[in-house]
């Protein structure tokens, strides 16, 4: 929610990211530890019973050796997985099917076919476009992690946490969409009862992407929860571009986001003045400075011309990463910040006052007097804040809720101190009026 007042317009945003419910404590054998299993009389005996109980005709099979070796990778998935495969290669007994690893891979998922799983795995993005009729990713992350914080965690977006993984994600489910060809499916485990968990559905619904998304529910056995077959399915019409447009939806979904850039264009329009001269801008509790840094961008001062930038952070590292990105600002490190203390500006000082994500760290009997000291020193006061979106289901409350748990613990703060203070619009609303700040208007 971006707030603005005395004299300026509000607006909303929103990036929603998922995670997966709790692990069931499964773990599927890895396919890229290989997957083969030697071929015993027995064992050809069982596949060939099961490959008829499925009505998949033997003509399909190659080699006796090769059916085999099916039925060991097979047997090594998860039941309910394998079920799923079983089924997709009985509606097209002369699929080509590739297994994957993990979709959370760094450096891109790599997958061998079902006919030869102990060949060397291959990147996706490295093999042809519509070479395959069903890929199935043998072990998911969302299962094995333990919790939904630590799958959130590596799918947190924002602020900057090192192991991120939603760009690989993104970067991964459009190389699988590439080497499908038109209607063919993809098929993976998931801790998803249904599309209103957002974990990976978020993510299967980015504009590049064409699928028809089926959920089918399982029980895994002896593990206390609930595991999902999700299968994919590529559109009748759709085309092998995903990869091409990748790079525009990582910028819109992640970059943007870590960078800060969204949230400095929707903040542009105020930080100007009418009689062209030269802004002055408070930006106070900045972080690493990625939001302002955008205001020294050559392009953006073309069209904007230069603004006076002011910086204010209590953590020292933080502090020192803004001065290296604007070295023409003043960057002050208020190393024991003290909400009760006036700030080291006179009144009016400023043109417009930035807190960006900076109230919902400060204590709810603080609030009021940082506020007014933000509308002493400046003629605008502009706060980007979260907002528990009422119109989610329960399932992405939780998830939201969890990821806003989390943001807490890089700054050293438990959660529970400052979590009952993300308010809802009415109530941030209330907050800035109590301040004495005046609400222009809400969208």
């Amino acid at each position: 929610m971006l707030t603005t007042c005395a004299g300026a317009r509000p607006a909303d945003f929103h990036l929603r990211l998922g995670c997966p419910a709790p692990s069931p404590g499964w773990h599927a054998t890895s396919m890229l530890a290989g997957m083969a299993v030697a071929s015993t009389w027995p064992k050809l005996r069982q596949s060939c019973r099961l490959r008829r109980s499925v009505g998949v005709p033997v003509r399909t099979v190659r080699r006796c050796g090769s059916e085999t070796q099916m039925e060991a990778v097979l047997a090594a998935l998860h039941p309910a997985l394998a079920a799923a495969v079983r089924k997709a290669i009985c509606n097209t007994p002369e699929a080509e099917t590739l297994l994957v690893g993990s979709k959370e891979e760094i450096g891109g998922v790599k997958g061998v076919s079902l006919r030869q799983p102990d060949d060397v795995p291959q990147l996706l993005r490295e093999l042809p476009h519509d070479c395959y009729d069903l890929v199935v990713e043998v072990q998911s992350e969302e299962v094995s992690s333990a919790t939904w914080e630590a799958v959130q965690n590596r799918f947190y977006p924002l602020g900057g946490h090192s192991f991120s993984l939603a760009n690989d994600f993104i970067i991964n489910l459009a190389s699988i969409s590439k080497v499908l060809r038109n209607g063919g499916k993809f098929i993976f485990l998931s801790m998803a009862r249904n599309e209103d968990e957002v974990l990976p559905f978020s993510f299967l619904n980015l504009p590049h992407l064409r699928w028809q998304v089926h959920v089918e529910a399982s029980s895994s056995k002896g593990a206390g929860a609930t595991v999902s077959v999700v299968c994919c399915t590529m559109d009748a019409d759709a085309t092998s571009k995903s990869l091409k447009l990748t790079p525009r939806v990582i910028a819109e979904q992640c970059t943007d986001e870590i960078s800060r850039r969204r949230y400095f264009e929707a903040l542009r329009p105020f930080m100007k003045r009418e009689d062209g001269k030269t802004p002055r801008i408070l930006d106070y509790g900045c972080g690493d400075g990625s939001l302002m840094s955008w205001a020294v961008d050559p392009r953006v001062q073309r069209e904007d011309g230069p603004r006076d930038i002011t910086l204010v952070e209590a953590n020292l590292e933080l502090a020192a990463r803004a001065q290296s990105k604007l070295p023409n600002a003043e960057v002050i490190h208020v190393a024991d910040v003290d909400e009760s203390e006036p700030w080291p500006f006179v009144d009016l000082q400023f043109d417009v006052v930035v807190l960006a994500f900076v109230l919902h760290h400060v204590p709810m009997s603080a609030r009021a007097a940082l506020l007014a000291e933000a509308l002493r020193v400046g003629h605008q006061v502009l706060v980007l804040e979260d907002l528990p979106d009422e119109a989610l289901s329960a399932n992405a409350r939780r998830l939201a809720w969890l990821v806003t748990e989390e943001h807490f613990r890089p700054f050293g703060q438990d959660p529970d101190d400052f979590i009952a203070g993300v308010l809802p619009r009415q109530s941030w609303i209330k907050t800035f009026q109590d301040a004495g700040l005046q609400i222009i208007g809400s969208e």
